[in-house]
């Protein structure tokens, strides 16, 4: 799972509209980036999230965002304006993008306790599946939903996701008004609306 989380978050990071906003979000809110990100992956894959498990995703990452990924987010950005520092924040950056990785781990561990497997079928555009057992070992053949109206067909990687604007609506702004009160809905909005323009052309 952790895999196809990371190469979607990257491949929808490469969006230059959306990671304007995303940063704009970060900068003046303090939004979590990869957070948002991997919310908006679940719904494109058919599963809302209600307050508390959003609240298990967002504890269980807030150490190591506190602790690792602000304070070298910090320190690169203070380091921009000193040339004599180029190659040190070139690494730095190499660093933050491994921290990042690791918090997509987080995320996704995460995600599997609040199902309470240790695995579940996750699908991409164009057929790509991690295909994975539950922990008890029986069949994986009917896949775990957080609602019943996940489409089973996505979960368990028979048809590619399709979004659902409500669904991604649903999930953005549960994260958003709950962490990050003072993100005004248009902003939200937007970032619902470049997800599913990104998500359409995959189609």
């Amino acid at each position: 799972m952790i895999d196809v989380f990371w190469r979607w978050a990257l491949d929808r990071w490469r969006d230059d509209e959306l990671s304007e906003l995303l940063l704009g979000l970060q900068d003046r809110h303090g939004l979590v980036v990869l957070e948002l990100l991997f919310m908006a992956w679940l719904s494109e894959r058919g599963i809302r999230l209600d307050a508390r498990q959003w609240r298990q995703l967002h504890d269980a990452a807030k150490p190591w965002v506190r602790s690792v990924v602000i304070p070298l987010r910090q320190q690169r950005v203070s380091w921009r304006q000193r040339v004599e520092y180029e190659s040190l924040r070139k690494r730095l950056q190499q660093l933050e993008l491994a921290a990042e990785r690791a918090l997509a781990e987080i995320y996704t561990d995460a995600f599997v306790q609040i199902l309470g497997h240790s695995t579940i079928d996750v699908s991409v555009a164009g057929g790509e599946t991690a295909n994975l057992a539950p922990v008890d070992g029986k069949s994986a053949a009917a896949p775990v939903a957080i609602e019943p109206n996940a489409p089973a067909a996505v979960l368990s990687g028979t048809q590619a996701p399709v979004t659902d604007q409500n669904t991604v609506l649903a999930n953005v702004r549960l994260a958003c008004s709950a962490a990050y009160p003072a993100v005004d809905s248009a902003d939200v909005l937007s970032l619902v609306a470049r997800l599913e323009v990104l998500q359409n052309a995959e189609h």
